[in-house]
């Protein structure tokens, strides 16, 4: 009774907080909680529907971001959030039919998935992975360097190998059924990953050109 009266406490100073920050940023929130309690709920045991929900509330967060920084909400930056977060998704899920494949007395069936659904998850995970990489190149070719934004596009245009290789790595990974943790908290632990991290930072730093940075 203790937990649950604390929690109550806890979302209404939150939400409150929230509403007096940004009003944007409370409506925001607001929807983050009604999808949540829903996937807890109901729609987590939906095959494949789960980790599309998954990648909306991923998105929804980078937009509860942007409201909070009085940024508007950039139709490439939102596309390409949904694609890559759903395709982390489904790769922790396809690495968990992966285990439960090996492990024939393991019930999954409360997720709504079953052990031949693999090519499936497989399927839709890559090209999910896909459609990231390449709207973020249509975003370089038709918005950045349209506009000219970037004086070393060379640079910029590298980015997206990168992150391709980093995507192949997780697939692997899940492939194999050895990406045990969720793929955000792995990037976070994992050196490789951070090592791809690190070289997008220093080819967006060269696409900026670090001249007129110092001028």
């Amino acid at each position: 009774m203790f937990a649950l009266v604390l929690a109550l406490a806890m979302l209404t100073s939150g939400m409150g907080l929230a509403l007096l920050i940004q009003p944007a940023f409370f409506l925001v929130l607001c929807g983050y909680l009604v999808v949540t309690v829903a996937y807890s709920l109901r729609l987590k045991h939906i095959a494949v529907f789960d980790v599309l929900v998954i990648g909306g509330l991923f998105t929804l967060r980078v937009f509860a971001g942007l409201t909070l920084t009085g940024e508007d909400a950039s139709l490439w930056l939102m596309s390409f959030a949904f694609a890559l977060f759903t395709s982390l998704a489904l790769a922790k899920r396809h690495a968990e039919l992966i285990r439960a494949a090996a492990t024939p007395d393991k019930d999954i069936s409360s997720r709504g998935y079953l052990i031949t659904d693999t090519p499936l998850t497989a399927a839709v995970g890559v090209a999910t992975a896909s459609m990231a990489v390449v709207v973020m190149l249509l975003y370089m070719q038709l918005d950045a360097s349209h506009l000219r934004r970037y004086p070393n596009e060379w640079a910029l245009f590298l980015i997206p190998m990168v992150l391709g290789s980093w995507l192949v790595r997780i697939w692997v990974k899940a492939h194999r059924g050895i990406l045990h943790d969720d793929p955000v908290i792995f990037a976070l632990r994992d050196r490789v990953s951070i090592g791809h991290a690190v070289l997008v930072v220093i080819l967006w730093f060269c696409a900026i050109n670090l001249a007129s940075l110092v001028a």
